[in-house]
């Protein structure tokens, strides 16, 4: 019986395969791929994966669990700073560092008052709010008046 090269004696479970001369050799791991990753969400935890030798199929080493990313991760910074709630007049921040040890510099808005974008204008509904104030006192008033007739 003739083996294929890299053919594995036992998947997942020894390290040994056929070579190019159809010798059993110890597998050196030399390929690696990593299995089961799954990115961090708002709603969910991540995973970095698993770590498999290619050829033989034997996992080396076991992923580690990734924590939820932060939805809003300006926030985590602002209150990280300390600017978190003040006004920009005020507020003062810490300069950031990197992974690297570098600043950088923060540059920071008025985060007392979350932006929505909402730009509804609020007059022109006080403005309808009366005029509907208005016609239904008007029809009561109407009303009433051709009763009493």
């Amino acid at each position: 019986m003739f083996l294929d090269i890299n053919t594995v004696v036992n998947p997942g479970n020894a390290d040994l395969v056929v070579d190019e001369n159809g010798n059993y050799v110890v597998c050196d791991h030399s390929k690696t791929e990593i299995r089961n990753n799954k990115d961090a969400t708002p709603d969910a935890e991540g995973y970095t994966g698993d770590t498999y030798c290619s050829i033989c199929g034997k996992l080396l080493s076991k992923g580690t669990v990734v924590a939820k990313v932060d939805e809003h991760p300006e926030i985590g910074e602002a209150i990280a700073n300390g600017t978190w709630g003040k006004d920009e007049a005020t507020a003062t921040p810490k300069p950031a560092t990197s992974a690297a040890g570098s600043t950088a510099t923060v540059t920071t808005t008025n985060n007392s008052i979350p932006q929505t974008a909402d730009e509804m204008n609020l007059g022109l509904l006080m403005m309808l709010l009366v005029v509907s104030a208005a016609g239904l006192t008007g029809t009561v008033l109407y009303t009433r008046k051709n009763k009493a007739k």
